[in-house]
């Protein structure tokens, strides 16, 4: 539904490839938590910051944007608000 509502075109095998890859690293991170928890959370820890880091990266740039009222960086508002999606989705690692 989702790729509809944006408008890229993505063939059922890519999506196949990209939903095994999904299960495959969400069934190592259990695997981890179950065989060496003491370096999962630390792992997590710093998968949350990279993520926060990347989403104020973004918003960053979207607010330089604006200060500076440059019209050339028009093409990329898709990356910096793509960069800027990340923020919700890392609330919760770090909570």
């Amino acid at each position: 539904m989702m790729r509809e509502a944006v408008g890229i075109g993505v063939s059922s095998k890519v999506l196949r490839w990209l939903w095994a890859i999904t299960v495959a690293g969400v069934l190592s991170l259990a695997l981890g938590g179950v065989l060496q928890p003491q370096r999962l959370w630390p792992n997590l820890l710093l998968f949350g910051f990279i993520t926060v880091g990347f989403g104020l990266g973004g918003l960053l740039l979207m607010a330089f944007r604006v200060l500076t009222a440059a019209r050339w960086n028009d093409s990329f508002r898709c990356v910096r608000e793509s960069m800027a999606a990340t923020l919700p989705w890392a609330a919760p690692i770090l909570a």
